[in-house]
């Protein structure tokens, strides 16, 4: 989804949360895209879910392989998810990424206009900005 979106970076943001959140009952993994109907994806509670994750392939910068089957594996670990369901306590969150300094501008004033007070972090590899 990030590269897909990687064009209108400055448009988006990714919300750090506190890992504690996998203790709650209304947490599920998948080890893809959830929304994905052309993969199987598989749904865990947060225990197995995290130890069936490789988190090589899920934080790999490239899914390219000349092996179409493998490259199919690899783009679909990197979708991997987290899933709340309901809703999330704001005071799970822990910080606000974003991809360059003009983000960095509009989450703040959004932050402020809501009384919320995470640190914003620039991180332009998260959002294929790699200088």
């Amino acid at each position: 989804m990030m590269f897909k979106r990687k064009d209108s970076h400055s448009q988006n943001c990714v919300l750090g949360i506190n890992a504690s959140i996998l203790d709650e009952p209304n947490v599920i993994i998948t080890d893809g895209n959830a929304a994905a109907n052309d993969v199987y994806v598989g749904f865990f509670s947060p225990s197995p879910g995290l130890q069936c994750l490789d988190k090589k392939m899920v934080f790999a910068r490239s899914w390219w392989s000349q092996n179409p089957y493998e490259m199919c594996r690899r783009r679909s670990a990197v979708c991997a998810e987290v899933l709340v369901w309901d809703h999330l306590s704001v005071s799970n969150i822990t910080c606000v990424y974003v991809s360059c300094e003009e983000s960095s501008d509009k989450i703040k004033s959004i932050l402020v206009m809501n009384k919320i007070d995470p640190p914003v972090i620039i991180n332009g590899k998260m959002f294929f900005q790699e200088a």
